[in-house]
């Protein structure tokens, strides 16, 4: 992959997620992920014109004239020894392919998870989580906390520390600059919670900050146009599809872009709970591209019904099953895209994993 010269920018890359598609080839030189030094790590926080980009930057899915991906080393994906399955969440293979793919103007704000340690619990009390909130509504008013949310909470990992997720960064996750600020926004808005909660909320004299997780968290970004693209309709009339392979059924989860004091989301008119419903397998196969799939919160949806799949648990089915179709496809030596899901839903039944809204 090209690095652009028009942008001054430094690309630090982790070769984390893709690494290991892009050498799977008999006869690839596995290519080593870069050395991340703790200095390349204070200067994320310290430098404006850095740039954190967490996939290896030797691998691309340009398409070629046999509409299929192909790796950033230049071999072609002549037959079908190459699958690639997106996991990246952001459909970056997918759309660096030329897969159709849509993205909101505006999406959901980011989320940074955060830990703080050797709280006195006999001073919570049983309204600490209104206490917390105060603070955090002072501190927003003094300037120190752009936006927030909840804050939500919980006694978690051990018997004197809280788990918090209450961070809300506005920001579009697919342009590495406004990515790279809200990563040090993130941060830094977990700080001054936590400098809040310590001067105002007498259990949190004696506390530290444990830590804050590795990457602020994206709800939503490109969703790509598959073969089906699921709907809001879907999901509240439970539809059922012949070639489901997971089955959803958290609430239609839009956070919005301000700050919402007690609670993650401000429903109008209310909250919307589906039963469960089936997630088919052409969600997962993109237009266009024949040995591409893609898995989590990018497969194809609308932005209602993203609301409900894009979550943590339906991520994880939509990767197992993505995964098995991989290998039935390359066993077979067809196309992902051409593959029966009813064949992807046996053979997940087999090992006892699809769908569950038959049972």
């Amino acid at each position: 992959m090209k690095h652009t010269s028009m942008r001054q920018t430094i690309l630090i890359t982790l070769g984390l997620l893709l690494a290991p598609l892009a050498s799977s080839h008999a006869g690839d030189t596995p290519q080593p992920p870069v050395k991340v030094t703790q200095q390349m790590l204070n200067a994320i926080h310290t430098q404006p014109k850095l740039i954190f980009n967490p996939f290896p930057a030797y691998f691309s899915a340009p398409r070629d004239d046999t509409a299929r991906a192909s790796c950033g080393n230049g071999a072609k994906a002549n037959s079908y020894h190459y699958h690639f399955i997106d996991c990246s969440g952001d459909a970056d293979v997918a759309a660096w392919a030329g897969a159709p793919f849509e993205q909101s103007a505006v999406v959901q704000p980011l989320t940074l998870h955060f830990r703080v340690g050797h709280i006195n619990v006999a001073k919570l009390g049983k309204d600490f989580a209104t206490s917390c909130r105060a603070a955090l509504d002072r501190a927003h008013e003094r300037g120190e906390l752009p936006y927030y949310y909840g804050p939500g909470m919980r006694l978690m990992f051990a018997k004197d520390e809280l788990y918090f997720h209450a961070v809300r960064v506005p920001a579009n996750p697919t342009d590495a600059a406004d990515l790279t600020r809200a990563e040090m926004q993130g941060r830094a808005d977990a700080h001054a919670m936590f400098r809040a909660w310590k001067a105002d909320v007498p259990a949190f004299a004696d506390s530290f900050f444990v830590e804050a997780y590795p990457w602020i968290g994206v709800r939503e970004s490109r969703r790509i146009i598959g073969q089906h693209v699921l709907s809001e309709d879907d999901l509240m009339k439970s539809r059922r599809f012949d070639d489901a392979i997971a089955t959803g059924c958290w609430y239609l989860d839009l956070h919005p872009n301000k700050t919402v004091a007690g609670s993650a989301n401000d429903f109008d008119p209310k909250k919307v709970q589906p039963e469960p419903y089936d997630i088919p397998y052409r969600s997962l196969v993109p237009q266009k591209i024949e040995n591409l799939l893609v898995a989590g919160r990018c497969h194809s949806a609308t932005r209602g019904a993203h609301a409900s799949t894009r979550v943590t648990v339906t991520a994880m089915a939509m990767g197992e099953a993505a995964g098995v179709a991989a290998a039935i496809a390359l066993k077979e030596k067809t196309s992902v895209a051409t593959l029966s899901g009813v064949r992807v839903r046996e053979a997940l039944a087999k090992q006892n994993a699809g769908p569950f809204t038959e049972a």
